[in-house]
């Protein structure tokens, strides 16, 4: 990404999108993100599909304990002004590792108080994935502490503990205590899934599908994503 090489997936994207009827849908940040310029180049081609969540671009945290510097706000900020993406994120606490994951909230603070003046969601990669990192950095509970002091700030916790029954419990818990969370849908079971409805309500439960090359594009070359 910082020699501003990536592949543009967005038109089969679009195929994926008319395949299954999906109207509209939000480009954001992952593994291998786009700058902010190039996802507000592929809203300018896709008005009525696309939408777009901002991030800090290439810009590392810096410093002890790391934070995020002015270049890394400042891109964050002009993605959610010059080009009116609606949110922040996907993020993930373990972007300020050494820190403790009790205390990687604090990277966030900066961020979510752009959100706060600007009126925009902020979204949370959650629960396991694989990565080595350690599980307690993917913990939805961890976000306690933004979800609690920042009321005012609409935040997404992303898969709402996918498979795994613990992670889900304090997903919920969070949601319960704080009504400024919300729950995404993707690749999490179908009973948790109706459980939160139930308990949680529908209106706090966003549909994703966490589309991306390697659920999508590799996904249906290998026949089972289809």
């Amino acid at each position: 990404m910082a020699k501003g090489d990536f592949e543009d997936v967005s038109e089969t994207l679009l195929a994926r999108m008319d395949r299954h009827g999906v109207e509209k849908t939000i480009l954001m940040r992952g593994n291998f993100p786009a700058p902010n310029a190039a996802m507000a180049e592929i809203l300018k081609r896709h008005p009525d599909r696309f939408v777009a969540f901002s991030s800090w671009d290439a810009e590392a945290p810096a410093g002890t304990p790391p934070r995020e510097t002015a270049k890394g706000l400042a891109a964050l900020e002009r993605g959610l002004t010059e080009y009116g993406f609606l949110g922040a994120g996907e993020f993930d606490l373990a972007r300020f590792m050494p820190l403790p994951p009790e205390r990687a909230y604090e990277g966030y603070l900066s961020t979510i108080e752009l959100c706060r003046h600007h009126k925009k969601p902020i979204m949370f990669h959650t629960s396991y994935d694989g990565g080595k990192v350690p599980m307690a950095y993917k913990n939805p509970i961890m976000l306690e502490p933004l979800a609690f002091e920042y009321p005012d700030v609409p935040m997404l916790v992303c898969h709402m503990g996918k498979h795994d029954v613990t992670f889900f419990e304090y997903a919920m818990m969070l949601a319960r205590k704080c009504k400024n969370v919300y729950l995404t849908t993707s690749n999490t079971r179908r009973d948790f899934i109706e459980r939160a409805v139930e308990e949680i309500g529908p209106e706090r439960l966003i549909f994703g599908s966490d589309w991306s090359m390697q659920h999508g594009i590799l996904g249906e070359r290998q026949g089972f994503d289809v």
